[in-house]
């Protein structure tokens, strides 16, 4: 399913949707758990902070990203209130 398709299905309110539209296989929030074709949800927990894993996850295959703000990195990322 395209990334925009799934969002749309989705109830997330999206602030800020990228122009790339790339094909989602998987969903992940553990960057462990990321292969090729993965949407990863960047969260923010009590000791650590899903966006320092970002570059883990794009080496792994993550194709975009859901984060709680834009970022310095070249992947799509998905703008949300709360990830």
């Amino acid at each position: 399913m395209r990334l925009k398709e799934l969002l749309e299905k989705s109830k997330i309110e999206v602030l800020n949707f990228p122009d790339e539209n790339p094909e989602i296989k998987n969903l992940a929030y553990n960057s462990k758990k990321v292969k090729q074709n993965t949407l990863f949800f960047a969260i923010k927990g009590t000791h650590h902070d899903g966006k320092n894993f970002i570059p883990e996850a794009v080496k792994k295959g993550a194709c975009a990203v859901v984060v709680d703000k834009k970022l310095d990195h070249k992947i799509p990322q998905v703008i949300v209130r709360d990830v």
